[in-house]
């Protein structure tokens, strides 16, 4: 069984505070007790002095959400450029399973629950919590540096490897600074928000980063769009079959990957902001879920490709990006942990085929282009 929770959403789940958690003693708690004091008064700093620009830290964390790789970023790219829209969502999917495979091994202490833990200051430090602090999982490496580089390093490549053929080298060369600047600028916004949010220590976010620019810059070199449907299912089995088999171990070596769970219950200031939506598990069946909606799209290739930017694409954007960002606002019961993730399996199945299939059909046979030249 799935131990990280029980079959109740977490924000019902309450204990007790004088309970003194038990943590298994890994990478993170050996010798890292000065790196994580001097963590927290970074998050004590950024707090100071950014506290006029809440907004702007909150809007960068969200955007920096992992689940915007497969709402926002996908669509607005496939929709651009089938090849790289499809490497996209395999580096988000892989990517974040990658990710949380890192997290149980490396035991990351988050900054909101380890101040509360640590016996190494004199009083609490005061640091502050928002409603998008209390993340379940462990802190190391940070998912939303480590996403956001990813995808951002896909799509910043792709564009260089557009321009090469440019005979121009200097207007080339200014390019390439222009698209890099760009990429430091959000990921270096995304990834201050994190500490800023108290959700990440300073040394997560540059780990996470640098994992996703490295894992960027090897899926160029992997041909996945050739690949078969049966490398998608593949794939979706892996990172559940992964997942599952590296989660039963470690409870065998009494190593529990559900250690963060109770610690984030346990110090986050509204516990409404705890939901099992923010565990390991709930987001590596998204992955799963969005590697097989994309195989199935893949497979029935129902649009035809365009070489040349049109009004279509232009439809097909905005309908893609807007039907992605309704499907947050369906329900996904819970009674239990297991009708919740199958629930999240289903829905991101139909959202990444609708998005790679459906939507380009039916655009496809608006025929826009057609009736704009009538008109």
């Amino acid at each position: 069984m799935l131990g990280l929770v029980n079959t109740m959403p977490l924000n019902n789940i309450s204990l007790d505070s004088n309970i003194t958690l038990q943590v298994p003693l890994l990478p993170e708690g050996l010798g890292f007790d000065s790196v994580h004091t001097h963590g927290i008064k970074v998050v004590q700093l950024l707090q100071q002095r950014l506290s006029n620009y809440e907004d702007v830290m909150l809007m960068m964390s969200n955007l920096g959400d992992p689940r915007h790789a497969f709402l926002l970023y996908f669509p607005l790219v496939f929709a651009l450029s089938w090849s790289v829209g499809v490497r996209l969502l395999w580096v988000a999917a892989i990517g974040e399973w990658l990710n949380n495979i890192l997290k149980w091994f490396f035991y990351g202490q988050r900054p909101y629950w380890w101040a509360g833990e640590t016996s190494l200051f004199d009083s609490v430090p005061d640091i502050h919590q928002f409603r998008i602090t209390c993340e379940t999982g462990p802190g190391s490496p940070s998912g939303h540096a480590m996403n956001t580089s990813a995808v951002l390093c896909v799509i910043v490549l792709s564009l260089m490897a557009s321009v090469r053929s440019d005979s121009n080298r200097k207007r080339s060369v200014g390019f390439t600074v222009a698209v890099w600047s760009v990429f430091a600028v959000f990921v270096g916004l995304v990834s201050v928000s994190r500490v800023f949010i108290a959700a990440h220590f300073p040394h997560q976010v540059i780990l996470g980063t640098a994992a996703g620019m490295l894992l960027g810059q090897i899926s160029m070199f992997i041909p996945v769009e050739k690949f078969k449907f049966k490398s998608y299912l593949g794939a979706a089995a892996m990172v559940l079959c992964s997942s599952y088999f590296i989660f039963n171990v470690m409870e065998t070596l009494n190593l529990d990957p559900g250690w963060s769970v109770p610690l984030a219950i346990k110090h986050c200031a509204d516990p409404s902001h705890i939901h099992v939506s923010t565990t390991p598990f709930a987001s590596i069946i998204r992955d799963a879920g969005d590697i097989i909606g994309l195989g199935l799209g893949t497979w029935l290739r129902l649009k035809k490709t365009r070489k040349h930017f049109s009004l279509q694409d232009v439809a097909n954007i905005i309908i893609s990006v807007m039907f992605c960002q309704l499907t947050e606002y369906i329900p996904i019961k819970h009674e239990t942990v297991w009708v919740f993730y199958l629930s999240t399996l289903v829905l991101n199945t139909v959202t990444i085929l609708t998005v790679s299939a459906v939507i380009p059909y039916i655009v496809e046979h608006l025929n826009i282009e057609q009736k704009t030249k009538l008109t």
